[in-house]
C-alpha cells in the first residue's frame, strides 16, 4: 500500500511539473500571437498553410467528452471545444477570404478583415481563459477518488484538451499572420 501512496504523490508532482511547463509553453505561444498582431509578420509559406490545414483537420476530429463528473474538468473541456470550433470557423473564413484576394474576385473589404481580426483577438482571450481553467481541472482531477478506470479516463480527457489547446494556440499564430498579410494586400 505504501508503494501506491508514493506513486500517487510522485504522480501529483509530475502532474504539477507538466502543468507548469504547459502554462509556460502556452504563454510563449500567446506572446507570439501578440507580437504577430503588432505587425511583425511575413507572408505565409506553403509549409505554413499545410501545417494549418493539418491543425484544422486535427481540431475537426477532436473528440472531447465533457461529462467526466468533475465540474472543473468539464468546464475546461467545454472551453477548449468552444475555442476549437471558433478556430476552425476563423481559419475557414480566412481561407475563403484569401482565395478572394488571390483570385481578385469580390476582394474582402477592410471592415470584413477587421471583423475577422477581432474574432482572432477574442479567440486569443478565450485560449488564455481556457488555459487558466486547466489549472483548476488538474486540481479537480487530483481530488477524484473513484475507480482507477475513471481516473484514467479523466486524465486522458485532461491531456487531450491540453493538446488541443496547444494546437489552437499554434493555429492562432498562423491566423494572425494571415490576417495581417491580407490587410497589407488590400491596403
Amino acid at each position: 500500500m505504501k508503494d501506491t501512496d508514493r506513486g500517487i504523490r510522485k504522480s501529483k508532482r509530475v502532474g504539477s511539473f507538466f502543468n507548469l511547463i504547459f502554462m509556460k509553453f502556452l504563454s510563449s505561444i500567446l506572446l507570439a500571437v501578440f507580437i504577430c498582431s503588432a505587425g511583425i509578420v511575413n507572408a505565409q509559406t506553403d509549409e505554413e498553410t499545410l501545417a494549418s490545414k493539418n491543425r484544422i483537420a486535427e481540431l475537426l476530429n477532436l473528440n472531447l467528452s465533457s461529462n467526466s463528473g468533475i465540474e472543473s474538468l468539464d468546464k475546461f473541456v467545454e472551453a477548449v471545444q468552444d475555442a476549437a470550433d471558433e478556430s476552425v470557423a476563423i481559419s475557414t473564413a480566412l481561407d475563403e477570404m484569401n482565395q478572394r484576394i488571390t483570385n481578385k474576385t469580390n476582394t474582402p473589404s477592410l471592415s470584413e478583415l477587421t471583423e475577422l481580426s477581432t474574432r482572432i483577438n477574442n479567440l486569443a482571450k478565450a485560449v488564455t481563459e481556457a488555459s487558466k481553467l486547466s489549472i483548476d481541472a488538474a486540481k479537480g482531477l487530483k481530488e477524484l477518488k473513484s475507480s482507477p478506470m475513471k481516473i484514467l479516463s479523466a486524465t486522458n480527457t485532461l491531456n487531450n484538451a491540453k493538446n488541443a489547446l496547444e494546437t489552437i494556440a499554434k493555429e492562432s499564430v498562423y491566423q494572425v499572420k494571415t490576417i495581417s498579410g491580407m490587410i497589407k494586400a488590400i491596403s
